[in-house]
């Protein structure tokens, strides 16, 4: 009889250690992507894309296209960089398929950061834009929260 429960006992134990370093980290690393993806792509298309007809001095310069804003948002694994890119994503999906891209190669246990290096977006977050006088972040962080408390 001892020695049933001794094997159950190590049976268990075994069943134990794959749970702890298996299976909770890809059902970690899952739950961390999809809620890295829905951010992204509710930062992205909530992020105000220029429009000089809705400026309060409607003088854009020669060959303006607006999504400069749109376009910098950007996604790092376990890091950021300080870097702007020189992308201008007025529609937002080249952005969001790139950052995909990335979000979907993340491992278990990783940081997943978003993040944008344009000098304004601070001041779009904070409302500058009358597209987005709530800003963009803050709203699709409170969207996650209301799911994911």
């Amino acid at each position: 009889m001892t020695q049933i429960r001794i094997q159950n006992l190590q049976s268990f134990n075994l069943d134990l250690e794959r749970f702890a370093s298996v299976v909770m980290p890809e059902q970690h690393l899952a739950f961390q992507k999809k809620i890295a993806l829905d951010l992204l792509k509710d930062i992205v298309f909530r992020t105000p894309v220029g429009n000089p007809d809705l400026w309060k001095v409607p003088i854009a310069p020669a060959g303006y296209v607006g999504g400069r804003a749109r376009g910098n948002w950007q996604v790092g694994l376990n890091a950021t960089t300080e870097n702007e890119l020189s992308r201008i994503d007025s529609g937002g999906g080249s952005t969001v398929s790139d950052g995909s891209g990335t979000i979907l190669s993340a491992m278990p246990f990783g940081v997943i950061w978003l993040f944008n290096n344009v000098p304004y977006i601070g001041a779009l977050e904070r409302g500058h834009s009358g597209q987005a006088p709530s800003g963009m972040v803050r709203l699709a962080l409170a969207a996650v929260e209301a799911i994911a408390p």
